[in-house]
């Protein structure tokens, strides 16, 4: 075996473990997404009354498009947040000029006031889109704890 040829060799086996991490990684997230909105199924907001919220808010965006595929209220430390999963539609500026990227993600969507509150809370939420009525924060899956 040559050095080129065990040199080859490595950098598949690096690739590949690469590969397997990231499948890993997504089904870890999905699983605990899934498992976190489904121990709290009382209470949760109607698909309806959410859209509403999301369509509003895709009118004002003109970064995102946000859809709900599964929501839940859930208490957080003293207050009761909306969590949503969906597809997260935005446009993203690569070498290749603009094009259109949609990931599902777990977000949070909150009015103006308890806006406040979670742009406080930088562990667990971070801003991603302000609007006159509602706003939409990013939910950091790592740091719930729930």
């Amino acid at each position: 075996m040559t050095p080129h040829t065990k040199f080859e060799n490595y950098a598949v086996l690096l690739l590949l473990g690469f590969l397997v991490f990231v499948c890993i990684r997504a089904q870890w997230y999905r699983r605990k997404v899934f498992t976190l909105l489904s121990s709290h199924t009382s209470d949760i907001p109607t698909l309806e009354t959410i859209n509403d919220k999301l369509a509003s808010l895709n009118k004002e965006s003109s970064k995102f498009i946000f859809t709900a595929e599964r929501r839940a209220n859930i208490p957080f430390r003293g207050h009761v947040v909306s969590f949503i999963y969906g597809h997260v539609g935005f446009l993203d500026g690569s070498k290749f000029g603009l094009m259109w990227r949609v990931n599902k993600q777990l977000y949070a969507i909150s009015d103006l006031e308890q806006s406040e509150w979670m742009t406080k809370n930088v562990d667990v939420f971070s801003p991603a889109c302000m609007g006159s009525a509602c706003c939409v924060f990013w939910a950091r899956v790592n740091n719930l704890k729930i």
